[in-house]
């Protein structure tokens, strides 16, 4: 299925961010509740894509949010990268990574209705 500018949807960037947090902490829950390991780590995968695509963002200088938020969100990108090692290697528990994101979704959701 290709790109259709007509069918396109424009969103705002904060609800871009909600929506692939919303499918990353989705296939994150699925695959701590299921048996196959391989879905954890594909999902494991993906969020620490995600997490290091944020703090890229956050590093840049053209990002406008306060210093201190953007110190916060820097240090739980380095957070979920460090337990999602501990979580491959050691077993530790991934849930706490789960909470993380819909923490996240919850103030993207809360500054969108604001």
């Amino acid at each position: 299925m290709g790109y259709d500018p007509k069918t396109a949807v424009s969103r705002h960037p904060r609800s871009m961010e909600r929506l692939l947090f919303g499918q990353i902490t989705s296939r994150l829950s699925r695959a701590i509740a299921g048996t196959h390991r391989k879905a954890l780590i594909e999902a494991l995968h993906d969020n620490r894509k995600l997490w290091t695509t944020i703090a890229v963002d956050i590093a840049s200088d053209d990002n406008g949010l306060p210093d201190q938020l953007r110190g916060q969100i820097f240090y739980l990108a380095e957070f979920t990268h460090h337990h999602s090692s501990l979580v491959l290697k050691d077993g530790a528990d991934p849930a706490v990574l789960v909470d993380i994101n819909r923490a996240v979704i919850a103030g993207l959701s809360s500054e969108a209705a604001a």
